[in-house]
């Protein structure tokens, strides 16, 4: 059966490539090349161009795309194709040719293996198909909190997914989810202490990190805390963090915790 599109396609590469293959080939690219990222380039299935014949790059950090695009492709395509080629991430984004890639990377690289996958398409195949950006199912439920929301986009989307993937690779962790813990703006409380960032295990349950947050806080034992993911969503204490994760991860695929005191005489809250 054909594929709408709004499918999201799987990369040929991912096929013939299991998981920890992928996880060390990138991983040997990252480091040994700080300077440079791995892409994977594929045609995107509907489009009539070309197929690659090399389709693993290590590009430089400070080129843009459209430079990529002329020093790579230029033997592949002729003038007028290569002048309409254009490139889509892999839920049909279209990247902006004349971001680096630095840029394109942090923004979306994928968290599995560290790869950035990109299609390539003709943009007026693109617009004769009807290529539409595709929402992930936690994207269409996803709501954040405006408020959190505010705090949260005053930093550009690659600086807050650099950091998470810096911190990650330097400390060679796995089976741990990046969280972001915000204090509620209209909390009073722990002056100094506004966010942390933190990587935490994914088989853990909530309790415990809460435990942990309230240990760090130096809590006496009538407070309680409150905790809301984005803002918004209560969590029960014995959920694994990490299938919070997978249901409420924002679009920049970090988890925010948001959390408040208050205080409840003759009970505890977590």
């Amino acid at each position: 059966m054909k594929k709408t599109n709004l499918e999201k396609y799987e990369f040929n590469y991912r096929l013939v490539n299991n998981i920890n293959e992928r996880k060390r080939t990138s991983s040997l690219v990252i480091e040994n090349n700080e300077n440079k990222f791995p892409l994977i380039l594929e045609k995107y299935p509907d489009s009539k161009l070309k197929n690659l014949e090399e389709f693993g790059f290590y590009v430089p950090k400070d080129q843009t795309l459209k430079e990529f695009k002329n020093q790579n492709l230029n033997e592949m395509f002729s003038e007028s194709e290569l002048n309409e080629l254009i490139f889509l991430t892999e839920n049909n984004i279209e990247v902006n040719l004349n971001d680096k890639i630095e840029i394109i990377y942090y923004n979306y690289y994928s968290e599995d293996d560290n790869y950035l996958y990109l299609h390539y398409i003709n943009k007026f195949e693109k617009k004769d198909l009807n290529i539409q950006p595709i929402q992930t199912s936690n994207q269409k439920n996803l709501k954040m909190a405006e408020n959190i929301k505010k705090i949260i986009e005053n930093e550009p989307l690659y600086e807050r997914r650099k950091r998470f993937f810096i911190y990650k690779n330097k400390n060679k962790v796995l089976n741990r989810v990046p969280i972001v813990l915000i204090k509620d703006p209209n909390c009073k409380d722990f002056e100094g202490f506004e966010r942390m960032n933190k990587l935490y295990p994914d088989y853990a349950k909530m309790a415990d990190f809460m435990l942990m947050i309230k240990q760090k806080l130096s809590l006496d034992a009538e407070d309680a805390l409150f905790f809301l993911v984005n803002g918004k969503k209560v969590v029960l204490g014995d959920e694994i963090m990490g299938n919070v994760y997978k249901e409420f991860k924002y679009v920049d695929g970090l988890l925010y915790i948001v959390f408040s005191k208050e205080k409840i005489w003759g009970w505890i809250l977590l």
